[in-house]
């Protein structure tokens, strides 16, 4: 196949650097310094845990940061499809189409998280208690921070594009900086109290921090916001269906308590968005499953 393509089109190969090196250049240093900075708020703390806990406190963190990340799944999903929206209409200055790219992916992302964020943290005590060691199992607040980390995150939709690929992609660069020292003098005091919880608790605050002063330099820059009054909605639902669950015990244990709490909470945390009518494009994707099933 390669051959015939060759053989409809054979393409000339030159090199020529292009009119604008100058600023390609600028933009790819500023992006690559503000990635190596956010990478630090990645690995930070399994740096600086053991040097002030035991070495297997490393391990029952990394166990839960790996189980709390799922919550960001369904962002790196999106952002495959939204970010190339996101720079057309800031390059066509299009700020209504971008309006709706913001709020739809902050409040879409929300719901589908939450539902996620939900799975995790009504699941991870018996998902502890079928490993071997029970020690893992001290993690659980590890879990239910870096979890709300992420899903603060997701809440904030495309907004981080929206910062790379505007004019303003310069701040990047020093808000990754600023979250780097911020999460390395927390961990410093916050493990010391608390050992693991703490590195946890202090990537929380970090996170939800940056992520606000974000939010308020875009308002201010672009007159542009995530959140909406369903935004609200999403969260109760998911904060009630949170604090009611967790106070509901089954009858059962291991993987058939996972699985039933799974879908009694999907069904109903499912339900409760549909019927919120909080998103149209998730309310419109669910009609279309049911009419699949033949609902």
């Amino acid at each position: 196949m390669i051959v015939y393509s060759l053989k409809l089109y054979t393409p000339n190969f030159y090199f020529k650097l292009p009119a604008n090196t100058k600023q390609i250049l600028s933009y790819s240093i500023y992006i690559f310094l503000a990635g190596s900075a956010a990478s630090i708020l990645i690995d930070i703390d399994k740096f600086m845990i053991p040097q002030k806990e035991a070495i297997s406190q490393t391990a029952f963190y990394a166990v839960a940061v790996f189980i709390a990340t799922v919550v960001e799944i369904p962002g790196r999903a999106m952002f495959q499809i939204v970010n190339p929206l996101v720079a057309k209409a800031l390059n066509a200055n299009n700020f209504t189409e971008l309006k709706m790219l913001y709020k739809e992916s902050s409040l879409n992302l929300l719901i589908i998280s939450g539902l996620f964020f939900l799975l995790i943290n009504l699941n991870i005590i018996p998902f502890y208690e079928l490993m071997d060691n029970p020690s893992y199992g001290t993690a659980v607040w590890v879990v239910l921070m870096i979890s709300l980390s992420k899903l603060i995150l997701m809440s904030f939709g495309c907004g981080p594009a929206i910062l790379a690929t505007s004019k303003f992609y310069k701040i990047t660069l020093p808000f990754s900086i600023g979250m780097a020292f911020s999460v390395y003098f927390l961990n410093d005091y916050l493990i010391d109290l608390m050992g693991i919880n703490g590195a946890a608790l202090s990537t929380l605050i970090v996170v939800a921090l940056f992520t606000f002063l974000k939010i308020i330099y875009i308002k201010s820059k672009l007159n542009l916001s995530p959140y909406s009054f369903n935004s609200v909605k999403t969260l109760l639902i998911i904060g009630s269906l949170f604090l009611i669950f967790e106070n509901i015990s089954f009858p059962f244990k291991g993987i058939s308590l996972i699985i039933i709490n799974s879908l009694i909470i999907g069904l109903v945390y499912t339900l409760a968005v549909y019927y919120s009518n909080l998103s149209g494009t998730l309310n419109k994707f669910i009609r279309n499953i049911l009419r699949k099933l033949r609902f």
